[in-house]
């Protein structure tokens, strides 16, 4: 099983006005999307993956900024957890980043966060 939690800057910022919903995929195919502090999850098959990230969004810098990917090997019965993580401030120019999360800390950042449902569209 992978979590995916949505823990972005803008996600703590004092005033939320509005950020576009960060889709993931797996091995190249899109299995969900995550909106302001939130988390979804799906299983997987044992053996190497490739997770990625990037915002749903019209503007193209947007979503180059957005963009992220890591890699893993999921084993038999284990879960897996992992984060969006960008640079704190207004204007962040680091990029976000896709970074695998202490079991631990997961469950402080799922309590604090809401169950995401999405949808393809046709």
């Amino acid at each position: 099983m992978v979590y995916v939690i949505g823990a972005a800057w803008s996600d703590y910022a004092e005033v939320h006005i509005g950020t576009p919903p960060t889709r993931f995929g797996i091995d190249g195919t899109w299995v969900g999307a995550n909106g302001y502090r939130s988390y979804f999850f799906f299983p997987v098959e044992p053996g190497d993956h490739r997770l990625c990230t990037s915002a749903q969004s019209k503007f193209e810098r947007v979503v180059k900024s957005s963009a992220a990917a890591t890699s893993f090997t999921a084993e038999a019965g284990k879960t897996y957890y992992f984060r969006t993580k960008s640079p704190l401030g207004q204007n962040p120019s680091g990029g976000i980043k896709l970074v695998p999360v202490d079991p631990a800390e997961a469950q402080l950042l799922i309590g604090a966060t809401a169950f995401s449902t999405s949808h393809l569209k046709k």
